[in-house]
C-alpha cells in the first residue's frame, strides 16, 4: 500500500500479475495510480517510456492467438504512428485486489 495525499491505496507489482520473475526496484521503476470503479489502486510497472493518447479508430481488437494465461489481461492492439502498442485491461489486471470491503470486479 502508498499513502497518496493521505488517502492508502493498494499496489499491485504488474510482475507478478504476469508470472514474470522479481526484479529489484530502481529509480526507473513507476508506480501507476488508475481509478477503477471510483477506487484508487497502484500499480508497479518497471518503467513508463511515454503517456499517449489515441483515438478509438486506431485501437482494434486483440489477436486470440495467445494462449498464455496473461493474454486474458490484452484488452486490444492499438496503433500510433509506426508503432504498435499493447493495451491491458486495466480493470481485468485488478480485479483481484480487495480495497476495503469492496472487492474490484469486471
Amino acid at each position: 500500500v502508498i499513502n497518496l495525499r493521505g488517502q492508502v491505496i493498494p499496489v499491485m507489482d504488474v510482475r507478478t500479475r504476469f508470472h514474470m520473475p522479481y526484479r529489484e526496484y530502481n529509480e526507473r521503476t513507476c508506480v501507476i495510480v488508475v481509478s477503477i470503479n471510483e477506487h484508487f489502486v497502484g500499480l508497479v510497472v518497471d518503467a513508463v517510456k511515454e503517456v499517449t493518447s489515441m483515438p478509438e479508430s486506431s485501437i482494434s481488437e486483440a489477436p486470440r492467438v495467445a494462449r498464455s494465461e496473461s493474454a486474458r489481461y490484452i484488452k486490444g492492439i492499438g496503433k500510433v504512428g509506426d508503432e504498435v502498442k499493447i493495451l491491458l485491461d486495466v480493470q481485468k489486471l485488478v480485479s483481484e485486489i480487495d480495497v476495503g470491503q469492496t472487492q474490484l470486479s469486471a
